[in-house]
């Protein structure tokens, strides 16, 4: 699992996602508003299943490595990306 502070201090809770807070679809990914913040969308695979399954996580993954490695926090020329989630429709990435 990914560095997530709510669930490193064992706080876990899933954000529920709908219809309503769609902002855009994509071929392998949707794209949420957070419910609770505006200022913030959440990234959610479409699928769980087939080649395009786990794209979500990989990318994530990728940005925890970029920040550990540089000690970045803040992205000026690509998503500024804040943490994993859990989410009603499953993994979710915040940016």
């Amino acid at each position: 699992m990914l560095n997530t502070p709510l669930l490193n201090e064992g706080i876990c809770f899933v954000i529920t996602l709908n219809e309503t807070l769609l902002i855009a679809c994509g071929g392998i990914r949707n794209i949420y508003q957070h419910p609770e913040n505006s200022k913030i969308c959440i990234k959610v695979d479409l699928n769980s299943k087939g080649p395009a399954a786990g794209s979500t996580l990989a990318e994530a993954r990728l940005f925890e490595k970029l920040m550990n490695q540089r000690g970045q926090k803040e992205f000026s020329a690509i998503s500024n990306y804040r943490g994993s989630v859990e989410t009603s429709l499953g993994f979710g990435a915040t940016y």
